[in-house]
């Protein structure tokens, strides 16, 4: 294990003081969703808009697994964001100083940590770090990731329950409305969902986006649900929106929940999506038989059959 002290390395007058120790990455791979939380506190990142914080959490994910040349294609498809707002942040990023190797024209080459966000790095990741020069024991990573499993929605049943929802069942009588605390509670966990669907393999963050949760907040405030309703409204709105949006670009909670009448078009798609799926398939109605198909032998036997009836009818004029 390395100790604190191995954290920073000797300054060299290419990287300015912000060339970062192995043990850095390392640690932050192991408190990955820790790092980030403390990070978007610390000024500048905290001035960040939606945009540019996610493609900088993207491209620290990628630093955990040694990649430092990720693709734009790749940043895109992560943050849920088109390319062309990706340069924009990238840009917007290097000029902050919290990322180094953006080009004027948003191009990159090798991304590196920027002289303002490598200091910060330092001190987060030595404060997540013991005295004793320690990491953080595996039962405790364990307990972070279940707090993590936790706060997202898939859990998986137990074997003497029948069917566990596809979000944390929220205490409610049945038929009871929607209070002010119970909808944020759903709202948090439509959010993870969501998440969790459009980045697959980045680590679930342990809070969610505070504008992201007031804008479901405020759409679903126009509705008289009760809790399991909004549930599952909530449900079919997560899958009606991804059946609709572009397989490479996963819809953005503005998108879901952005306007009440798109969010309940939404949830349209998807309880159509899920009916269908429940229903029995339907069963294929058998053919007719068809007539053989016509040849020269089946043509001669029709002739003289047709002859034969012809010879039986009586001569015209006979009585």
């Amino acid at each position: 294990m390395a100790p604190t002290s191995d954290l920073t390395t000797a300054s060299s007058p290419a990287h300015d003081g912000t060339e970062l120790a192995p043990a850095v990455w390392t640690i932050l791979a192991h408190h990955f969703g820790e790092v980030i939380h403390r990070l978007r506190f610390e000024d500048p990142l905290h001035a960040l808009d939606h945009s540019q914080w996610w493609v900088l959490v993207c491209v620290a994910h990628s630093w955990t697994r040694g990649d430092k040349s990720p693709s734009q294609a790749d940043l895109a498809r992560w943050a849920g964001l088109s390319t062309r707002t990706v340069r924009r942040s990238l840009v917007r990023l290097e000029e902050l100083d919290l990322l180094r190797g953006v080009r004027d024209n948003g191009s990159t080459t090798e991304l590196d940590v920027g002289p303002r966000l490598a200091p910060i790095l330092r001190d987060i990741v030595t404060s997540v770090t013991p005295a004793n020069g320690t990491y953080v024991s595996p039962s405790l990573i364990k307990k972070k990731e279940e707090d993590l499993n936790s706060f997202c929605s898939e859990r998986t049943p137990t074997p003497a329950t029948p069917a566990a929802p596809a979000m944390p069942a929220t205490p409610a009588t049945p038929g009871q409305l929607v209070d002010a605390a119970t909808a944020r509670r759903l709202a948090l966990d439509a959010l993870a969902i969501r998440f969790r669907r459009a980045h697959v393999g980045i680590p679930l963050p342990r809070t969610c986006d505070a504008a992201d949760v007031k804008l479901v907040e405020a759409c679903t405030a126009n509705g008289t649900w009760d809790v399991e309703t909004l549930r599952q409204t909530h449900l079919d709105a997560i899958e009606g929106a991804f059946e609709k949006a572009a397989p490479d670009r996963p819809p953005t909670p503005r998108y879901i929940w952005g306007q009440f009448r798109f969010f309940l078009a939404h949830a349209s798609v998807g309880r159509a999506k899920r009916l269908r799926a429940g229903a029995p398939p339907k069963a294929k109605k058998a053919r007719p038989p068809e007539d053989p198909p016509a040849s020269f032998a089946w043509l001669e036997q029709h002739m003289r059959e047709a002859s034969a009836r012809l010879a039986t009818l009586p001569a015209a004029g006979a009585r």
